[in-house]
């Protein structure tokens, strides 16, 4: 039994009473006469607004945070520069928890009176460490900010760790307030000591030679040291495609005559590497897509890349001999080969081309000069023929997009320019450029805006015997939806399309998500291949439904002609990425 000290009726109280001294209600902090944004940043420096989200708290805790919460918030504006602030505070409990409020007349700030920084060591010598300091985030006359002057430190710490100052220190660090006259004076002294350079860099045996990894390496023993040279050497490795993991590493702990010791630890990919792939697209039909490479023929990293595509509309079989340029990192020099049939409703031609062409970056483009021999056997609307052609040709392209698979905003362009002389192995001269494009946008409430053209010219001496695979059509997924593939263009006297000489097609396409990864479009296609700059354009519209995956957008479209044969329709299926 208890003992008869309390009655039941007192027991039961004193366990109300317990319970609620430790369960409180919400907790309400308001603070006034500062702006918004200073706070914001005292909420989030006081303990009592953070521990108040955390669950319950005893009213004993309430009242021992906000008396904490008066030391808390001085720290904050001290930290702003306002070190002659008043404070009207209280604490009450009501009806829905505990309120408590901080009314602030802040006062004049602490305004910097001088800012004196002296530089020692090697790093007089380094600009960088100029603009830094000409760039120091507080100068006379500016509101006193504790938080800027610390960036403004870490910032020349990091520097000197970027650009191989290892015993970097400061050797005074005094910020002196005068809260008298609100005026501060900073005072920094700082000692960058001496500028390492990069010591023995240590890469084990691997797949490639050392002559090649020489290449990929951007700087040589002895060179200052850099940690973002050691990026771009990182991604040199990465780019190459040689292996798999990599790791390069700066022995900062084992420094010694001045230098940085660099490891280099490699992993490479499998010698060979396999693909397949399976597809579907309206104009093409099913499709097989395989490959074979070896990324690393011998010890000058040479490569060697085959693919197959087939299809009932196009089929090719093609082989790319890769060496890197080792003058140049991101150069290559390839020797490529290529036979293909193509089958369509326009024409049949065979194809076979070998050529050479060098793939560098070029004014932020990628850039490809190429000369191939190509030999065609072709038939357009019952005329059969064949072509040999000597080909130089040059292009640049370029992509940029926030994401790969989903753009909200980008643009890829592309160029190309390719010709040949009749008697320079060739049996036919011609000039040929084609100028294509497409940007994408954001519009309305994560919608998009698509848009693409595609302009082309050619100036042939006899166009006959311009082969079909340089000839331009129209028609199709990624052209005038609404009409099959390469069904528009110059006819013959019997009313079958040829193909032309002039291509301008361009498309605008509103595309809005409706549900999770499901997005309806709605689009406008437009354009024609000519043999006369005078011919008529064709039109389409249509609607369409696409589905956001892993792998590229599924889009599915239903395109009306409006004109060149009135109410005719198509369904398009593609898959693929934006740009």
């Amino acid at each position: 039994m208890l003992p008869n000290i309390f009655n039941l009726r007192e027991i039961c109280l004193l366990l109300i009473l317990g319970f609620s001294s430790i369960v409180s209600a919400e907790i309400k902090v308001e603070i006034t006469g500062v702006s918004n944004n200073l706070e914001k940043e005292i909420l989030d420096g006081l303990v009592i607004t953070r521990q108040s989200a955390n669950g319950s708290i005893s009213d004993a805790r309430v009242r021992t945070l906000y008396r904490r919460s008066l030391s808390e918030l001085g720290t904050v504006l001290r930290a702003n520069g306002y070190y002659a602030y008043q404070l009207q505070d209280s604490l009450e409990q009501v009806e829905t928890g505990w309120e408590a409020k901080f009314e602030i007349e802040l006062g004049d700030p602490i305004v910097i009176k001088v800012v004196s920084i002296e530089l020692q060591g090697e790093g007089l010598d380094d600009q960088t460490y100029s603009n830094m300091i000409h760039d120091f985030p507080l100068k006379e006359g500016d509101v006193l900010k504790h938080r800027l002057y610390e960036a403004g430190k870490t910032r020349m710490q990091t520097l000197a760790r970027e650009r191989g100052y290892f015993d970097e220190k400061f050797i005074k660090n005094i910020v002196l307030v005068t809260e008298s006259e609100k005026t501060a004076e900073i005072q920094l002294v700082y000692s960058t000591g001496v500028r390492y350079r990069f010591g023995e860099i240590a890469i084990e045996d691997t797949v490639v030679g050392r002559e090649r990894l020489d290449r990929l390496t951007p700087f040589t023993s002895d060179d200052f040291y850099d940690a973002n040279l050691l990026i771009t050497f990182n991604k040199n490795l990465r780019d190459s495609n040689y292996f798999n993991e990599l790791i390069v590493r700066p022995e900062i702990d084992d420094l010694h005559d001045g230098k940085v010791p660099i490891t280099v630890l490699l992993t490479p990919k499998p010698k060979n590497n396999y693909k397949v792939g399976l597809g579907y697209g309206t104009d093409s039909g099913p499709r097989l897509v395989a490959g074979w490479d070896i990324r690393y023929l011998n010890l000058k990293g040479q490569k060697l890349e085959t693919s197959l595509k087939a299809s009932p509309t196009l089929n090719v079989v093609s082989a790319k001999h890769i060496t890197p340029d080792f003058r140049h990192t991101a150069t290559e020099l390839n020797l490529l080969s290529s036979i293909s049939r193509e089958d369509t409703d326009t024409h049949l031609s065979n194809t076979f081309i070998f050529g050479a062409q060098q793939i560098q970056k070029r004014w932020n483009w990628n850039e490809i000069l190429s000369l191939s021999y190509q030999l065609e056997n072709f038939d357009v609307a019952g005329d059969e023929r064949n072509s040999n052609l000597l080909i130089p040709a040059v292009s640049y392209w370029k992509t940029v997009s926030d994401s790969p698979i989903y753009t909200d905003k980008g643009y890829r362009l592309n160029l190309v320019l390719k010709g040949s002389a009749r008697g320079a192995l060739s049996d036919l001269g011609f000039i040929q450029s084609t100028l294509s494009g497409k940007h994408i946008m954001t519009l309305f409430d994560r919608g998009r805006l698509i848009s693409r053209a595609e302009i082309g010219a050619t100036y042939v001496d006899n166009f006959d015997r311009l082969p079909a695979s340089i000839r331009y059509f129209a028609g199709g997924d990624n052209s005038v939806r609404g009409f099959d593939i390469q069904s528009l263009g110059p006819r013959n006297s019997e009313g079958e399309v040829i193909g032309g000489k002039y291509l301008a097609v361009g498309s605008i396409e509103i595309e809005q998500p409706i549900y999770k990864q499901i997005s309806a479009a709605v689009f406008t296609d437009f354009g024609n291949s000519f043999n006369s700059l005078s011919d008529h354009f064709v039109y389409s519209v249509g609607a369409g439904l696409r589905w956001l995956t892993p792998v590229g957008m599924v889009r599915l479209d239903l395109g009306f002609g409006i004109s060149e044969e009135p109410g005719t329709f198509r369904l398009h299926f593609n898959l693929g990425p934006d740009l």
